[in-house]
């Protein structure tokens, strides 16, 4: 390669890269994924409360408004408590064996939540429930499509999302403002 020839080739190169946003002025690279908050809970024995809550990944720098896990809690009740809660949920009416899964949203901003049902959840899902995706083995790796996707109000009163068995195990997932949860492995998706 002569003189020439190298120069033209510098050129291009030094052209290209600045042109695709290589050295140069202008705003570092934005993230446009971070990773998805994840909560699992489970009730053993018909219990309203859930009997085990754990937080299992929280981002430490997303980059939405995010609200912290503790902001939703979550319930189980069986159709005397809806009943009383003047809420039916899915079950039928006189239905006596009828459970809802009810999400509250104690955040000032709206989330978006997907979930899916933990391996080893104990019990049937009836056939008419909205909640029938089970989890993969390692749950961040259940495919988006396949799950459940709830919009809760802010600081909403209790949401009925579907009827479940007494005895559950659920996976929760969400990210922060309006991004929304990707493919797997799970992730967020900033909007």
């Amino acid at each position: 390669m002569n003189r020439y020839q190298l120069m033209i080739v510098l050129c291009v190169c030094v052209t290209l890269a600045i042109g695709c946003g290589g050295p140069g002025p202008g705003p570092g690279p934005t993230v446009s994924t971070y990773p998805v908050t994840w909560i699992t809970a489970s009730w053993v024995g018909g219990a309203s409360s859930p009997t085990d809550v754990r937080t299992m990944q929280t981002p430490q720098y997303p980059q939405s408004p995010l609200c912290p896990p503790n902001a939703l809690t979550f319930h189980n009740y069986n159709y005397p408590e809806l009943l009383s809660l003047r809420m039916l949920g899915d079950c039928p009416l006189n239905t006596t064996n009828c459970n809802n899964l009810v999400i509250q949203n104690a955040c000032t901003a709206p989330i978006t939540v997907s979930l899916c049902l933990s391996s080893g959840s104990g019990g049937l899902v009836p056939v008419e429930a909205r909640l029938r995706t089970a989890c993969a083995q390692d749950p961040l790796q259940t495919p988006a499509p396949t799950l459940m996707t709830v919009t809760l109000p802010a600081s909403s009163s209790r949401n009925a999302i579907s009827q479940v068995s007494p005895d559950l195990a659920i996976s929760v997932f969400f990210c922060g403002g309006l991004d929304v949860v990707d493919e797997s492995p799970l992730t967020c998706h900033k909007l």
